[in-house]
């Protein structure tokens, strides 16, 4: 996916349920954070001067946080994973 289609990025983001959510701060850039609660595995926070930055460091810390989900794997190798699981583990 090019890095700079970032309606897809974040689609692709919502399709794998992932919960984010990016926060334009007026003189202060964007801020974004991943997961619901700081106190919950996967979450994590963030800021970036632009917001091309922040989609770049949100989708980047998604795939270190969640590699395992359709977002980290694209849909080939999720589906795979899926099935070598079996059907108790997806």
């Amino acid at each position: 996916m090019p890095a700079d289609n970032y309606a897809d990025l974040l689609q692709a983001l919502y399709d794998s349920e992932i919960h984010f959510l990016i926060r334009a701060v007026w003189d202060g850039g964007f801020e974004w954070t991943l997961g619901l609660d700081p106190g919950l595995p996967g979450y994590a926070e963030g800021c970036a001067q632009t917001f091309k930055e922040a989609v770049q460091q949100l989708t980047e810390t998604a795939i270190q946080k969640y590699p395992d989900s359709l977002f980290a794997l694209g849909p080939e190798k999720y589906e795979q994973r899926k099935r070598e699981r079996g059907p108790d583990r997806n």
